[in-house]
């Protein structure tokens, strides 16, 4: 006999894991993005219209990238090591932008950029859907 939690629960097994993990790369991201402009005009001494820009190029590739990690996850890679290795990008990204040097700093915007990609694109395919079988967000 089932318990009532197993029973009427459409949830599957991993989801909440995969929540969490979702939640704090967003998490991560949305931060960056909200202080990018912030940390660009006060502590590199872009111009406010420069800053403004790179926000906005950062937003667009941060899409963008999905469907590259999407690509790599579908064609090349594991989701495990798209996993791991988008999380080292972003962790490697975020330290070099809290160097504080203009060059380093567009490396590390990079380095984020496509560990973030990576990782959406990974936990989106290990999200089951109701029909049974791994929905996916790659490009087949």
């Amino acid at each position: 006999m089932q318990s009532i939690q197993e029973k009427h629960s459409p949830i599957p097994d991993g989801v909440g894991v995969l929540f969490f993990l979702q939640l704090f790369c967003t998490l991560a991201y949305a931060v960056l993005y909200s202080t990018l402009v912030i940390y660009a005009t006060k502590h590199l001494h872009f111009p406010a219209v420069q800053a403004t820009a790179i926000m906005g190029v950062f937003g667009a590739f941060n899409y963008g990238l999905h469907l590259f990690g999407g690509y790599l996850g579908g064609r090349f890679l594991s989701n495990r090591n798209l996993f791991v290795g988008g999380m080292i990008l972003q962790v490697v990204g975020c330290a070099l932008i809290a160097i504080g040097n203009l060059q380093l700093f567009y490396w590390g915007l990079a380095l984020f950029l496509t560990g973030s990609g990576l990782n959406v694109t990974c936990l989106n395919r290990k999200t089951p859907d109701a029909k049974g079988p791994l929905c996916g967000t790659t490009l087949r």
